[in-house]
């Protein structure tokens, strides 16, 4: 017996090859569409909101980061007595406008701590913002009357405070 295909065979081996190629390629691109693109999708809308949460997250450490910068500045100036307006002017002018940055984008906070931030930041994220309100209120009070060494040291206090949880929130828990 010969082992050798006929021509016959040959040809139609490989007409059914080319046949099969012809519809298996459409057929797995129709199937690859119907069954993968929605997990396609899915996974790219989880991947920007990952985006999204991560750029709004560093936009509030940095706004906390100023504002705490700001504050201990200010802390300086009254602990070593420079309080001359054309000295301590301007440096009230800075923190007034971080200050009002931060306190200003609070909604937006809350939204975005609500709808993008793992849920065991929102505890620390709440923590941070009384931390805020605390070093703001210690601060205005400085304007109402000159401030003791006991009212700094409160002011001290709050910084430090706010600088802790600013760190817990940016680490985690």
């Amino acid at each position: 017996m010969n082992a050798d295909l006929h021509p016959i065979a040959f040809r139609f081996t490989q007409d059914f090859s080319e046949a099969m190629f012809d519809w298996l390629f459409p057929f797995v691109v129709v199937f690859t569409a119907l069954f993968f693109t929605p997990a396609l999708e899915s996974i790219r809308l989880r991947l920007n909101r990952v985006d999204i949460s991560t750029r709004q997250f560093e936009e509030f450490a940095l706004d906390i980061s100023d504002f705490v910068f700001r504050a201990e500045r200010i802390r300086e100036y009254y602990r070593k007595g420079w309080l001359e307006p054309d000295e301590i002017d301007p440096i009230i002018d800075e923190y007034y406008r971080a200050v009002t940055k931060i306190r200003s984008k609070e909604l937006v906070y809350q939204y975005w701590d609500r709808k993008y931030w793992k849920e065991d930041q929102k505890s620390l994220f709440q923590q941070a913002l009384n931390a805020v309100r605390e070093v703001d209120r210690d601060i205005r009070e400085f304007g109402d009357h000159n401030p003791t060494s006991e009212h700094i040291g409160r002011l001290e206090m709050e910084i430090d405070k706010l600088r802790r949880e600013g760190a817990s929130l940016l680490v985690g828990p």
